[in-house]
């Protein structure tokens, strides 16, 4: 059953006041026809309570999709008893709305600590309906005081990592990218199908997994493509705020340069990927002394050499 035309995917974790702030410059901006999916990693209580009465759901159950209209537009909540991670979110948003029989024809994965401050949607579809050949499409990206935090990027294939291009660029308008963050992603239902419907490898959890899905679609001849003539705003790290006060991200960081070097690296290049990896942990781990950031090479190694 087609609802609306497009569906905007938004990941919460204990960053409730993000969430309302973005829904509310979308609700402000966007003139198309969509819906919104508001996953919810297990929060605390206080963060879940606030949500809820955000949106209005004040005898919700977790583990169970909601579907209402608010603020005239048809929202989707769930809110999960477990942090199942950014990549695993993302991709049940999208199971669980065609489990319930809902379709649309455009997707876009938005981080929620992003505000919008122009409309987006429209441009993403106009240039998908120009496209041949369909392919992901993203923007620039900006931070509050206006610094650019995206445009455009490369893969790093000896760090394992995402690069993100800073240049002040507007041209050319359109351009193709080896790397795509998935702060803002979009795409059509044809290209979810070509993905399996799962846009991200689960095994990152977080971090990472817009650099396996950038390399991914490359393998399978799917262009990525930026759109310089429309931005969006990124309070950077917003969303992941009391995670970048912990080890954790550190942790996953590391470990998840080695799934990714398994997963893609040819034979020739993994003694180079190698080599920075012992620069890398000699430094923060002495230097730093981080003992998340050995446990998560530890751990990377014993993915890596695991047979499975």
């Amino acid at each position: 059953m087609l609802i609306n035309e497009s569906l905007i995917v938004l990941i919460n974790y204990n960053s409730t006041q993000f969430t309302q702030d973005c829904i509310d410059s979308i609700r402000k901006i966007e003139n198309s026809d969509y819906s919104i999916f508001i996953f919810d990693n297990n929060s605390s209580a206080a963060e879940v309570e606030k949500l809820s009465l955000f949106l209005n759901l004040p005898d919700f159950r977790k583990d169970t999709l909601v579907t209402a209209a608010h603020f005239s537009i048809r929202i989707f909540s769930y809110f999960s008893s477990t942090n199942s991670g950014f990549a695993i979110g993302n991709n049940r948003a999208l199971n669980l709305v065609s489990n319930v029989g809902f379709d649309f024809k455009y997707y876009l994965f938005l981080n929620n600590d992003t505000l919008l401050t122009q409309p987006i949607l429209e441009k993403f579809i106009s240039q998908d309906a120009s496209e041949v050949n369909k392919a992901f499409l993203t923007c620039k990206i900006m931070t509050p005081d206006q610094m650019i935090w995206y445009n455009g990027g490369s893969i790093s294939r000896i760090e394992c990592i995402g690069k993100h291009s800073y240049s002040v660029s507007e041209f050319p308008k359109i351009e193709d990218v080896g790397f795509m963050t998935g702060c803002c992603l979009f795409f059509n239902h044809e290209l979810l199908s070509k993905f399996g419907n799962k846009i991200f490898d689960e095994s990152y959890f977080m971090y990472t997994e817009d650099v396996d899905f950038s390399a991914t679609a490359h393998l399978k001849n799917i262009k990525l493509k930026i759109l310089r003539d429309i931005s969006i705003i990124h309070r950077v790290y917003g969303s992941s705020k009391q995670s970048m006060n912990s080890s954790l991200p550190f942790y996953y960081m590391n470990r998840n340069r080695f799934l990714f070097a398994k997963k893609f690296l040819k034979k020739s290049e993994i003694p180079f990927f190698f080599i920075f990896m012992i620069l890398r942990s000699f430094y923060l781990i002495i230097v730093k002394r981080n003992s998340m950031l050995l446990a998560g090479s530890i751990d990377g190694l014993k993915l890596f050499f695991n047979k499975d």
